[in-house]
């Protein structure tokens, strides 16, 4: 129970922190991240050794993030996938997976929403993060 405490507590920081600055500074920072990969690596080596390669395939939807980010040139962005590889490394692929759909669910909703009511236009960039959150949130909760 304390391991599943301690992960929550884990990924709402860097989610939140990352949130209030994307919302902010309109960015993620890789250094901030960085740090949190660290802890989290810590973290898997003391609670999850015999599942670790299995946390460590949750990386994969943020490299497939960051992948579609240089693709599209920036439709999403890459602090957004660098977000997705921490993400990862503490949900698996599966969690990470269900993380990044809900997310996308909820900006496309958020972001319909502003369009129809005129308050932005198609080209207006909103920051992903806080979705995020949002969704991880919701999934603890649920």
């Amino acid at each position: 129970m304390l391991e599943i405490t301690i992960k929550y507590i884990i990924l709402i920081c860097l989610l939140g922190v990352c949130s209030y600055t994307d919302i902010e500074k309109k960015e993620i920072s890789l250094s901030f991240i960085s740090v949190f990969l660290g802890i989290e690596i810590i973290y898997l080596l003391i609670f999850e050794r015999e599942a670790i390669w299995q946390q460590g395939c949750g990386i994969i939807v943020g490299l497939a993030v960051l992948i579609y980010s240089k693709i599209s040139e920036g439709a999403i962005g890459e602090g957004d996938g660098y977000l997705l590889v921490a993400t990862g490394l503490m949900l698996g692929w599966r969690d990470n997976i269900v993380l990044l759909i809900g997310a996308l669910i909820l900006a496309g909703s958020f972001s319909l929403f502003l369009f129809l009511f005129k308050k932005v236009n198609k080209k207006k960039e909103i920051p992903f993060a806080p979705f995020l959150l949002l969704t991880y949130i919701g999934t603890v909760i649920i």
